[in-house]
């Protein structure tokens, strides 16, 4: 998923979650009384969908503004840190550097660089952070409304690869001045999961982090029933509770969503992907969208990117505890491919699933 960048289809929680937003609602389950709340947050990540819900004992009620300003914060980090359009940023200092520079780096971005290093290497290069000159060239010539030219494409892969970057403990050093990172399709699984983390340091018996429509689900809800979450149809994504693709039950679980539905280039009147194949350079139009569950929403969300590069071709590539569900065709004539584990979450069949 391209994270800055990327496409962040609609994830919606089920209608008594959706319900609760802005509000609080105790439920007694056995001895316990539980108290769930749901705050909306300010833009992050270019997305104005932040949503933290909460659930703790009624007796923590008083904490839950603490608890989600604290969430919130942690995932304000990561923006800080990663995002390469902010001069002062980790990562847009490490672009900038020149080559044989040592640039010092947070833990967090160490890791992210380091999840990026593995998630390239299990998807066979499907998944790449390394790809910024490419994603530069298409920037420019969507401005210049032309296509880029093939010798254009083939610059910009060479100025920059895995092999140019080493990464150490405590930052990198890059051997070729050209070689940039743009950690759009993690990043933002990573907010979620730090914002998640803080939250059950907090206490927090269960909770959703929302960004931009990926998700977070953790604990149980008081009811104890599963999350339930929905998942937008990428040729009605204005309708999403009335018209769903899917509609997932998960406990301890993220949901990420990757498509070409709501941020596209435009050249010469044609919608192009922003997810970029960097093994070809061209953007990856094949696939309207694909939905991964995984442990965690940084998982989730890599691996959502490299799914709609990938294609069927890639679900024989997914790790264990990983699943994912991908739409083939057009508005007219589409299908879907789902791995068994996905085929089990789903509460909603959508028409013509296919197992896989």
């Amino acid at each position: 998923m391209d994270s800055s960048k990327k496409t962040a289809i609609s994830v919606i929680m089920l209608a008594g979650i959706i319900a609760l937003i802005g509000a609080g609602v105790w439920f007694q389950h056995g001895a316990d009384k539980l108290l769930m709340e749901t705050s909306p947050r300010p833009m992050i990540m270019s997305t104005f969908q932040f949503n933290l819900t909460a659930v703790v004992p009624v007796g923590a009620g008083e904490r839950l503004e603490e608890i989600f300003d604290d969430a919130e914060a942690a995932a304000r980090v990561v923006e800080k840190q990663m995002n390469i359009y902010n001069p002062a940023s980790e990562l847009a200092r490490l672009n900038d550097a020149p080559a044989g520079q040592t640039v010092y780096l947070s833990g967090e971005t160490v890791d992210v660089l380091t999840r990026s290093s593995v998630f390239w290497d299990q998807t066979r290069g499907a998944f790449d952070v390394t790809i910024l000159p490419i994603l530069r060239v298409w920037k420019e010539a969507e401005k210049q409304d032309r296509l880029p030219t093939p010798t254009e494409l083939a610059a910009a892969r060479n100025a920059s690869r895995w092999a140019y970057l080493d990464l150490l403990d405590a930052g990198a050093i890059k051997s070729v001045a050209s070689a940039g990172v743009d950690v759009g399709g993690i990043a933002k699984g990573f907010a979620i999961d730090q914002a998640a983390a803080s939250m059950i340091r907090s206490g927090c018996r269960g909770g959703i982090v929302d960004i931009g429509g990926d998700v977070r689900c953790f604990g149980r809800k008081p009811s104890g029933k599963p999350w339930h979450v929905y998942v937008t149809n990428p040729f009605d994504p204005e309708r999403t509770e009335e018209h769903p693709l899917a509609v997932l039950a998960v406990r301890e679980a993220a949901v990420c969503t990757s498509g070409n539905y709501r941020r596209f280039r435009v050249i010469q009147g044609r919608h192009y992907s922003h997810i970029i194949d960097p093994r070809t350079s061209m953007p990856a139009d094949a696939y309207p969208s694909v939905t991964v569950v995984a442990p965690d929403a940084t998982t989730a969300d890599a691996w959502a990117t490299a799914l709609s590069v990938l294609g069927p071709d890639g679900l024989k590539l997914l790790p264990d505890h990983v699943e994912a569900l991908i739409v083939i065709g057009g508005p007219e004539k589409h299908t879907y491919l789902t791995t068994p584990g996905m085929n089990a979450l789903i509460v909603t069949q959508p028409e013509a699933a296919t197992p896989r």
